[in-house]
């Protein structure tokens, strides 16, 4: 299956889709928190081996969901791709975003990725990037198409010389434009992914489950998050074989949204979610709340991330959502401040078992370079 890459062209889905550079960073705080690496949940739903009566009219309200609300971008080439490689059958999409002004923080990116990838011999995730500008969809589609297959690259601009190509100042009015277009992204991604796909009924309902992974570009991969979240989604017991991937994608997960932990008491938020990488389930439940954000985002443009984090406790219907251990996914105040403070074994240890780092808590394409650099962690 070769790159497929799509000629942008006017969204009818919602109004004012700008596009974005998704780099949301958390105001930092002094108070060193507790570090204890555990999954922090709200409501898990016990999961089924096959699918019930729940779990298919969940199906059902989200599709009629996606089919009122005309959600319908990028469905005809999320189409091509599954027709041209029948036997793709992935459990995951691993989603991003990036403009001109983070190409080489997507080439950092996408080297960890690949030498990731490369050691998860039972299955290979969709890789879907969206670009935010004419400029990085034309360098996007002429690199990989000789670096990878099983990648797809969608314009997430209507308008080339109106989208923007530049790193914008964080928390400028500029910059919460641009950063409002998230929701916008993953809910027509969502909605555009409903239906893919030929074959049988039950090749169908398994492309209708994928379970969307969002990342920042300016994250590193240094281990396989498949296993921990497919864990988290569908129970411990889960094993790594293929039967029990198999099974999984006929399974009612225990979450409609799993995301990394910033802090532990922002705002007098317990667990504090980023909105820089997100497991995102195709549930009735996500698809409603993503349709909320949407419109708190573009309604009032702003920082992505305090209305994610307000929204998702008091969304009605209530939504099952989880944070990610932040050992295995670190923000960047652990990662590069106080386990580095910590020194010898203890920081050993910890970093050991980081599988995703996000180069937040600092400002900046240059500052957040630099400190990737220092750190081992910049190829390009």
């Amino acid at each position: 299956m070769a790159l497929r890459h799509v000629n942008p062209s006017p969204s009818d889905a919602t109004p004012n889709e700008t596009i974005a550079l998704h780099h949301v960073e958390p105001t930092p705080r002094i108070a060193k928190p507790n570090e204890k690496s555990a999954l922090r949940h709200v409501n898990p739903t016990p999961s089924n081996a096959t699918p019930d009566k729940t779990l298919l009219a969940d199906e059902t309200l989200a599709e009629k969901i996606c089919l009122s609300s005309r959600r319908n971008k990028w469905h005809d080439s999320l189409d091509r791709q599954f027709e041209e490689n029948a036997e793709f059958n992935p459990s995951f999409a691993v989603v991003l975003t990036v403009n001109d002004g983070y190409w080489d923080f997507f080439l950092n990116w996408f080297h960890h990725f690949i030498v990731t990838m490369a050691k998860n011999v039972l299955e290979q995730p969709l890789l879907i990037v969206i670009a935010e500008d004419s400029i990085i969809y034309e360098k996007l589609t002429s690199y990989l198409a000789s670096e990878t297959r099983n990648t797809i690259v969608l314009p997430g601009y209507d308008d080339a010389l109106n989208s923007v190509s530049m790193a914008e100042n964080y928390d400028s009015v500029a910059y919460k434009k641009l950063v409002s277009s998230r929701a916008t992204h993953l809910l027509n991604l969502i909605c555009s992914l409903k239906g893919q796909g030929g074959g049988t009924n039950s090749d169908q309902s398994t492309k209708d489950n994928i379970i969307i992974v969002y990342s920042d570009v300016d994250a590193v991969w240094v281990q396989n998050p498949f296993p921990y979240l497919r864990a988290e989604l569908f129970g411990s017991d889960t094993s790594n074989d293929n039967n029990s991937i198999d099974m999984n994608k006929q399974r009612q997960p225990n979450y409609d949204i799993l995301a990394a932990v910033d802090d532990h008491n922002y705002h007098n938020v317990r667990d504090y979610y980023c909105t820089g990488f997100l497991a995102i389930t195709p549930s009735y439940a996500s698809i409603s709340f993503l349709i909320d954000w949407e419109k708190e985002l573009q309604s009032n443009h702003q920082l992505n991330q305090p209305i994610f984090n307000s929204l998702l406790r008091s969304s009605t219907p209530m939504i099952r959502h989880g944070g990610l251990g932040e050992i295995e996914f670190a923000p960047g105040r652990l990662y590069f401040d106080e386990w580095v403070k910590e020194g010898g074994s203890s920081e050993r240890q910890k970093k050991s078992g980081t599988v995703v780092v996000h180069n937040n808590y600092i400002i900046g394409h240059d500052a957040k370079r630099i400190r990737f650099e220092q750190h081992g962690l910049w190829i390009t």
